[in-house]
C-alpha cells in the first residue's frame, strides 16, 4: 500500500515546491501611502498664528474616481471636499465654489523637485504654482512627521508652504498661512 502512495507523494512534495510566478504590477495593489486620511471622525487641531485654535473633522467619505472624496468639515457652514488617491492629494470643492478642475495640492507618487501648475475656471479662477520636496522631518505640536513639502505661488496672491504627512495630511504651513498641528486623532475604521 505504501508503494501505491509513492507516486502520489512525489507529485505532492513537486507542487509543493514550485513557486508560483509573479503577480503583473498592473494587478498587484498599490500600497503606498494616502497623504491624507480617508476616515470619518479623524481630527485635527491647529494653531493659527501661534495663538488661536482651531478643529477640523472628517464627517464624509465616498469611493469616487478611483479615491475618496473626503468632506471636511471644520468650524465652519462651508466644508472642504478634497479628492484623497495614489495619484495625490486635491481640493474639489471650497464651501459653495466647485474647483472645476480640482485643485492638485500634492502630486503622487512623490517626486523630488517636481513642479506643476494649476488654474480652478470655477472657484474665483485660482491659479497657482507648485513644487514638491523632500520628504523631510517635521516637528510640530504633534509630534515629528517625515512630511513631503509643497511651496504653492498663488498667481496675484502669496506664496504658502504646507507640509503632508502620510495618512495626517497637513502637519504644518507657513508663508502667508502659519499652522501647525497641535493634535491629531484617526478616526475610528
Amino acid at each position: 500500500m505504501l508503494r501505491a502512495l509513492a507516486p502520489l507523494l512525489a507529485v505532492a512534495v513537486l507542487i509543493a515546491s514550485t513557486q508560483a510566478a509573479p503577480v503583473p504590477k498592473h494587478l498587484m495593489r498599490n500600497n503606498e501611502a494616502l497623504y491624507f486620511p480617508t476616515t470619518v471622525g479623524t481630527k485635527w487641531v491647529y494653531v493659527l498664528n501661534g495663538q488661536n485654535e482651531t478643529t477640523d473633522e472628517i464627517t464624509a467619505v465616498e469611493d469616487k474616481g478611483g479615491g475618496k472624496l473626503v468632506t471636511v468639515n471644520g468650524n465652519s457652514n462651508d466644508p472642504t471636499c478634497w479628492q484623497v488617491s495614489g495619484a495625490g492629494v486635491f481640493i474639489v470643492s471650497m464651501g459653495k465654489e466647485v474647483c472645476n478642475p480640482a485643485i492638485p495640492m500634492l502630486r503622487l507618487p512623490h517626486e523630488k523637485g517636481a513642479a506643476w501648475t494649476s488654474q480652478s475656471l470655477n472657484a474665483d479662477k485660482i491659479r497657482g504654482l507648485f513644487a514638491s520636496h523632500g520628504p523631510e522631518p517635521v516637528e510640530v505640536g504633534a509630534g515629528k512627521f517625515q512630511a513631503i513639502r509643497v511651496e504653492v505661488e498663488w498667481v496675484q496672491n502669496n506664496k504658502v508652504t504646507f507640509w503632508y504627512a502620510p495618512e495626517v495630511g497637513v502637519v504644518k504651513a507657513g508663508g502667508g498661512l502659519i499652522k501647525e498641528l497641535k493634535s491629531f486623532t484617526p478616526g475610528k475604521r
